[in-house]
């Protein structure tokens, strides 16, 4: 019996894992359940959390596991949240501390040109091209090469000035 116990305890998630799955489903509940049921929450929450920097230096294993659906909607999560900080706003899907460190700089006040972030057109033209592939990615012909495109393109925008 206390066996049992102990692998059940074990098997308890973080609770502050469980708030970053929350933030990563836009504070859906339902979302976040399903995903923490689906996968390991501590695994889960600190795959979410790598996954900006990942992106930034071009890391397409981050993606390996995901389905090119999950991976768009993932990008376009990100992609609102450097925008957002771009502009001066705290991101809603991902901790300030989880973006690549040029897009948390510019989002400092007093930061200003020293830090170089990515440039504003570059954000908004991946915006428009993970928006225009969400309505397709269901129908890839190679998702294995769609999901190194989707990874090379957000390296680019993440990476420019």
């Amino acid at each position: 019996m206390k066996a049992r116990v102990a692998r059940k305890a074990a098997r308890a998630p973080e609770p502050a894992d469980l708030q970053t799955l929350l933030v990563a489903a836009g504070g859906r509940p339902a979302d976040a359940l399903t995903w923490a049921q689906s996968v390991a929450p501590g695994e889960a929450a600190q795959h979410w959390q790598a996954l900006p920097k990942a992106m930034a230096r071009g890391d397409v294993s981050a993606l390996a596991n995901w389905a090119p659906a999950q991976a768009v909607d993932a990008l376009q999560k990100l992609c609102h949240d450097v925008l957002a900080v771009k502009m001066g706003a705290t991101p809603r899907f991902f901790s300030a501390k989880d973006l690549p460190h040029s897009v948390a700089a510019a989002g400092k006040p007093g930061s200003g040109a020293h830090a170089p972030s990515p440039g504003l057109y570059a954000l908004a033209s991946w915006s428009k091209e993970l928006a225009a592939t969400a309505r397709t990615v269901e129908h890839p012909y190679n998702p294995g090469l769609m999901l190194e495109s989707l990874v090379s393109r957000a390296r680019l925008a993440l990476n420019s000035k």
